[in-house]
């Protein structure tokens, strides 16, 4: 069970309407947002914002009600951490991605990397690339288990190419989870 999870925000501010507007208005904000992803049950455990997702190259993209958004013209690269726990594998990784563009796709790579835990002893490399198809519309990307081997410091992400803006229309990375 995930704790962090459960844990409650609380919010200390003097009462004033306007601080409880601006906090209702972001509330009801988040909660538009997230009314606009995907809407499988499954997708709410070990689920994470794209926005925890690191820049690494292209164009930058814009947070956008917790999603990344490519506003550019070219392709951004992002890389979103697969938090492990040491022992436990992974069944499978989803990525939510919207492909606004005509003539280009949102790709996704599942990277995992495996240290040798003894010095000088090397490391592994696997990968498994999905890409979206040519629609308007919200795709689960789905990525196979990740196997954690207990004499390799194991470490997991998913590289994400979102493509440049197409006109006003604008691809974007959701949100990722992980099953247990």
């Amino acid at each position: 069970m995930n704790d962090h999870h459960s844990t409650p925000i609380v919010f200390r501010a003097k009462r004033s309407p306007f601080a409880l507007k601006s906090i209702l208005l972001a509330a009801s904000s988040a909660a538009f947002a997230l009314a606009a992803l995907p809407a499988d049950a499954a997708f709410l455990d070990n689920t994470y914002p794209a926005i925890q997702c690191v820049y690494h190259s292209g164009g930058v993209p814009t947070p956008y009600f917790g999603m990344l958004e490519n506003r550019t013209t070219q392709t951004s690269v992002v890389e979103c951490p697969i938090p492990l726990i040491d022992g436990q594998d992974i069944n499978r990784v989803k990525v939510a991605v919207w492909n606004a563009n005509s003539a280009a796709t949102v790709t996704c790579t599942k990277r995992k990397v495996e240290l040798s835990k003894t010095f000088g002893g090397g490391y592994r490399w696997f990968e498994d690339t999905q890409s979206s198809v040519l629609v308007d519309d919200w795709q689960i990307l789905e990525f196979k288990g990740i196997n954690v081997d207990p004499s390799y410091e194991t470490h997991a992400f998913v590289r994400c190419e979102i493509p440049p803006a197409d006109g006003t229309s604008y691809s974007r990375i959701g949100q990722y989870k992980t099953d247990n």
